[in-house]
């Protein structure tokens, strides 16, 4: 059996960990955007800035683009990927909960027979 308290420890731990990422993340978008290179970049991801200008990128500015854009893809699937978990989480406790409902009911459901059962052999 699986010890208790460590969950706590890690969901924090994990919690912490995102937070951090996405903060660190929103500095860079936020330094970036003071200076216009993100739209700039947004330019040239879709081409237009390159065909535009009819030059290439030169293997610097393709290999910072491409970090950047990496970071973001980075960024998304962890967000979307704690979305999924936590709903997955939510409906395996939903699903738990019914269950012992759907037990609890059945208990009461025989107590109460045994009740009856039991005032019938008696009168």
């Amino acid at each position: 059996m699986l010890v208790r308290g460590a969950f706590p420890i890690t969901k924090l731990l994990y919690k912490l960990s995102v937070v951090q990422g996405v903060q660190q993340t929103s500095r860079l978008v936020q330094a970036g955007a003071g200076t216009g290179r993100i739209h700039w970049m947004e330019m040239r991801i879709m081409g237009s800035l390159g065909a535009a200008a009819g030059k290439p990128l030169s293997e610097e500015e393709a290999a910072k683009l491409g970090a950047d854009l990496l970071a973001e893809v980075i960024v998304y699937l962890i967000g979307g990927s704690c979305i999924v978990l936590l709903n997955r989480r939510q409906a395996a406790n939903s699903r738990r909960k019914e269950e012992e409902l759907q037990n609890r009911l059945g208990e009461l459901a025989t107590t109460a027979e045994v009740n009856r059962l039991l005032q019938s052999s008696l009168v």
